[in-house]
């Protein structure tokens, strides 16, 4: 690792601190260097907040400020260019005369999109690009793909059994996985945007769509029900919590459940990035899983092959991927799968 793949691997660590707390921003880490070393770090920790260029300088020392413009800083992440909730992060590094900067990538936001590091080489800054770049393209693959392509970065998550059974053919309720795996599915709810299922599944299991296991924000709660089939005293439509009901019938806003009429899985994707939606876990049946996978529409895979035996049951779904990581969760094998588009 060379010094600037150094200080580089520091951003992505202060990054990570931002997980669950930026909502549609990226999670961006920025430490400052002088002399080969550290005068000041600091990280994106909430949506609206301060961005991790403004942290990182604040927490400068007395002693050190008239370092800073001898200083050079690293951002995993291109500086932001436009006035949103605060101002442009290229003006201040500007303002404060650093004349070095290292970036990890460049912003994939139209409304930056090289923008920023242009700006900075006009000015003479020194800018060096794509230090660790994997690295931090994996951090903000959700706000990538949901700049680059107008969408929610997609996860289909399901559990098959040992025998390679879906589900019951008779549509009974069938648990799969341990308990102590139903703790870490209520965890990745609460690391995404939203939670998605069919009407089959809202009818035949009766689900919460909660986090209620462990300590996180619910996810928005999303169902698919072409013909308006469901009894909305279901549970999933019992609290006040919007839900986001698709359906090929109606627009509508009823108390807290939205009536959203469109026609195809694309439609309802790209309706969600019209609502700030950057990241939606699929937790429906069959029929919806294979839907998203007929599509090509997903960007990774988390299948849960369990210990438990189903005598007369559906196939699981069939696709070509090969697992990059596996986790062994008690009695359960979760493999994950990696379908990005070109980020």
């Amino acid at each position: 690792m060379n010094i600037h793949e150094k200080y580089m691997h520091r951003c992505l660590e202060l990054a990570l601190l931002g997980k669950g707390k930026t909502k549609t921003n990226p999670l961006v880490g920025a430490v400052l260097v002088y002399n080969d070393e550290i005068i000041g770090e600091g990280y994106h920790q909430k949506y609206g907040e301060a961005h991790a260029e403004v942290n990182c300088i604040n927490s400068v020392s007395d002693q050190n400020i008239q370092n800073i413009k001898d200083a050079t800083i690293y951002i995993n992440l291109e500086p932001c260019f436009h006035f949103g909730k605060t101002p442009p992060c290229v003006d201040l590094i500007l303002k404060h005369e650093i004349k070095k900067v290292m970036i990890a990538l460049q912003d994939p936001n139209p409304q930056v999109a090289g923008q920023s590091i242009e700006k900075l080489k006009s000015a003479g800054v020194e800018v060096l690009q794509d230090i660790l770049k994997p690295e931090a393209i994996k951090l903000n693959k959700r706000f990538i793909v949901f700049q680059k392509y107008n969408r929610p970065y997609i996860i289909l998550k399901y559990a098959i059994s040992k025998n390679g059974y879906f589900s019951r053919k008779d549509k009974q309720q069938a648990w799969l996985s341990s308990a102590e795996t139903s703790n870490v599915t209520h965890a990745w709810r609460a690391e995404e945007d939203a939670i998605l299922v069919g009407k089959n599944t809202v009818i035949f299991d009766n689900p919460k769509l909660d986090v209620r296991s462990i300590s996180g924000e619910n996810p928005i709660r999303v169902i698919l029900d072409s013909n308006l089939e469901l009894d909305i005293h279901s549970n999933v439509f019992l609290d006040t919590a919007p839900v986001l009901l698709y359906n090929k019938l109606k627009n509508e806003i009823y108390n807290h459940i939205h009536f959203i009429k469109k026609e195809t899985l694309k439609e309802i994707m790209h309706d969600m990035y019209t609502r700030n939606i950057q990241s939606i876990i699929i937790e429906g049946g069959l029929e919806v899983i294979q839907s998203f996978l007929k599509e090509n529409l997903y960007d990774e895979i988390r299948e849960i092959q369990t210990d438990t035996i189903i005598e007369d049951g559906e196939q699981a779904p069939i696709h070509t991927l090969k697992p990059i990581n596996k986790i062994i969760s008690n009695t359960d094998i979760i493999y994950f799968y990696q379908n990005l588009p070109t980020i």
